[in-house]
Formats: C-alpha cells, sequence, structure tokens
C-alpha cells in the first residue's frame, strides 16, 4: 500500500502555476511580465502559509522576504525559462544576486526549486512559533 502524503500548501500552488502556463490557449499568449504577474498572484494567494512576508513584481521578475528572513527572486524569461537566485541581506540593505551563470531553469525545475525555497522558509516559521 503506498500512501502519499498531501501536498504542501506552496507545492499545490506551483502546480497550479505549472497547469496554467501548460495551458494550450494561455501559453502562446502570455509575455515574461504576464507570466511574472501570474506567479506574482499565485505566490500572493497564500502567502503567509507558505512562507511568504511579501512578494511583489518588478517588470520581469518577482522579489520575495521569506518568514526565515531571505529574500528571493524569479525571473521570467519566457514560459519555460527562469532563474531564481537569493540577496544578500546586510544591515538594512538588499542586494540581489542577479549574476545566472547556468542554463535558465524550466518551468519544472523552477516549481522543484522554488518549492524547496518555501520549504525551508516554512520550516523556519514553524520552529520560531514553537519557541
Amino acid at each position: 500500500m503506498n500512501e502519499s502524503k498531501p501536498a504542501a500548501p506552496h507545492e499545490e500552488l506551483l502546480q497550479a502555476f505549472a497547469r496554467s502556463l501548460r495551458a494550450g490557449s494561455s501559453r502562446s499568449a502570455l509575455d515574461s511580465s504576464a507570466i511574472a504577474n501570474k506567479l506574482f498572484e499565485t505566490l500572493s494567494a497564500n502567502r503567509s502559509e507558505c512562507g511568504i512576508v511579501d512578494v511583489w513584481v518588478v517588470g520581469e521578475g518577482v522579489e520575495m522576504e521569506l518568514a526565515n528572513g531571505e529574500f528571493w527572486a524569479a525571473e521570467c524569461i519566457s514560459d519555460n525559462a527562469f532563474r531564481l537566485y537569493p540577496a544578500l541581506v546586510r544591515d538594512d540593505a538588499v542586494v540581489w544576486m542577479n549574476v545566472w551563470v547556468a542554463k535558465d531553469y524550466s518551468l519544472d525545475t523552477l516549481v522543484e526549486n522554488l518549492a524547496g525555497v518555501l520549504a525551508s522558509a516554512r520550516a523556519e516559521k514553524k520552529k520560531e512559533l514553537r519557541c
């Protein structure tokens, strides 16, 4: 008997985002900014359950502050080309590390890696609540 555990809220949201991009009619109609707005709407839907303190869209990217104090950005280049990177936080300044030296992420790779980032933020948030 193979029982799979239910998906976490952030995983369900990211899968919904991926499904919406794969939908035939909307896929060809979305430019980078529209994809970023769709990701923003997805992450905003249940941000507190996903470990997100704040999320905003800047042009073709989505930036977020996580419950564990980290800042992350996702650049939406096309419906199957993304970049995901952290920021450095020093004192009160946030410096985005947007130097990309790898192949762009596919949609599936973005969903997988962003799910990992959000899972980490949710775990840290849960730790804080237990203290």
